[in-house]
């Protein structure tokens, strides 16, 4: 499950002279070219429809096979607006990841792609993520960001490290 932040903040410069949400947008691209087909795929979104919210968190494509094109124009059609619920959208991305097939445990993943700027802190997004990890479930939540530096670079740190993540 990808769990991308389209929030207001993502209209910021990247660094490169383009946007952070270009540079995100991209980074979902260069993910979904590398995943094998069929690989079992989702989208949730947070920061993308209200100017205020820290409810605001949203599945765009519930898991299935990778629809490539379909993942890249959900991405493409999102617009960075407003609070970044961090926390409150991995809890429901990891609701939203398929359980194991057949009984078997296989290792799920959630990625957050994010300039790391959680506005609303409720519930804080390292614990959840040491929750989520700790559920029995073989899950690991991974982080990409974006200009993130201090305090934003350490709150994706934790949220890797206590979900068993990179």
């Amino acid at each position: 499950m990808r769990v991308l932040d389209p929030s207001g903040s993502m209209a910021g410069n990247d660094g490169s002279g383009s946007t952070r949400i270009a540079a995100a947008r991209k980074a979902v691209g260069t993910v979904a070219d590398a995943l094998p087909d069929g690989y079992p795929t989702g989208l949730r979104v947070c920061g993308a429809d209200k100017a205020k919210g820290c409810d605001d968190t949203r599945l765009v494509q519930p898991v299935t096979a990778l629809d490539r094109a379909g993942l890249k124009r959900a991405v493409a059609g999102v617009e960075p607006k407003g609070d970044t619920p961090i926390g409150l959208s991995l809890r429901r991305a990891a609701g939203g990841l398929p359980g194991p097939a057949h009984g078997s445990m296989g290792k799920r993943t959630s990625l957050l792609i994010s300039d790391g700027g959680d506005t609303c802190q409720a519930p804080p997004p390292c614990k959840v993520a040491a929750q989520l990890a700790a559920s029995g479930v073989d899950l690991h939540i991974d982080a990409i960001g974006f200009q993130v530096a201090g305090a934003a670079r350490t709150r994706l740190e934790c949220l890797a490290k206590a979900g068993n993540g990179r």
